[in-house]
């Protein structure tokens, strides 16, 4: 693997909080260099996963070599993308070394919510130390952009659950016109109540297979909506 500077956490527990900050005061390290020692996005693996869900987005029903009618093929597709769709989820969140999935809270079709915990050593990242105990993650495969309808059924998983961040994962992302005002609308309106909803879609993940940096875009994203919710409260 690759040559870590945070002590092995291979064996034992997870290194503790104060043997991190310690190790990082120590050395004075700048917040990039930190970063990084939480960032271990497999882009292979991503990469792998991307091109798979290409190769079945670019699949054309013909009759001659299909058993089955257009409608069933279509349906078959639509679920193995789907199925892609949540191996990408999984290994996004794979990729943040204090992110640990834990378990799928909806039996909703269509979409995946995984409620991810952040161990200690998160707090690290200062945006994080606000994301308290656990958030949920959620994957959505719809050929759609991102509707209120979504973003006020996730707000409420968050309820049920007691998280305030909220990660959308989607196909499409927001529109930059018509509805998507809605949906920003919307979402600045739940930030101002502390409940925040980051929305990452395809083209985000295209470019962390190329490029990494999950973390720093969850952070960015995160920074966004709560300044988002601050313009709006003055």
């Amino acid at each position: 693997g690759r040559m870590s500077t945070l002590p092995n956490t291979a064996i034992g527990n997870e290194t503790s909080l104060e043997d991190v900050i310690a190790f990082l005061a120590k050395n004075g390290i700048d917040k990039p260099t930190i970063w990084a020692q939480f960032d271990e996005l497999d882009k292979v693996k991503l990469t792998s996963l991307i091109e798979k869900l290409d190769a079945i987005e670019a699949e054309v029903f013909d009759k001659v070599v299909h058993s089955c009618n257009k409608k069933s093929f279509e349906s078959d597709k639509s679920g193995r993308k789907g199925k892609v769709f949540e191996d990408i989820t999984q290994a996004l969140m794979a990729g943040v070394r204090c992110f640990h999935s834990v378990q799928n809270v909806t039996t909703a079709t269509n979409q995946l919510d995984l409620l991810v915990q952040l161990a200690p050593t998160s707090s690290i990242v200062p945006a994080f130390r606000e994301w308290g105990a656990h958030f949920i993650t959620e994957c959505k495969f719809h050929d759609t952009h991102v509707t209120s309808t979504w973003i006020e059924k996730l707000q409420a998983i968050l309820m049920t659950h007691g998280s305030r961040v909220g990660l959308l994962i989607s196909r499409k992302g927001i529109a930059t016109a018509g509805r998507g005002r809605n949906v920003i609308h919307l979402m600045q309106l739940l930030a101002v109540q502390n409940y925040f909803v980051l929305c990452l879609d395809l083209d985000d993940v295209r470019h962390c297979a190329t490029n990494g940096g999950i973390l720093q875009l969850l952070v960015n994203r995160f920074m966004e909506a709560r300044l988002g919710a601050r313009a709006r409260s003055f």
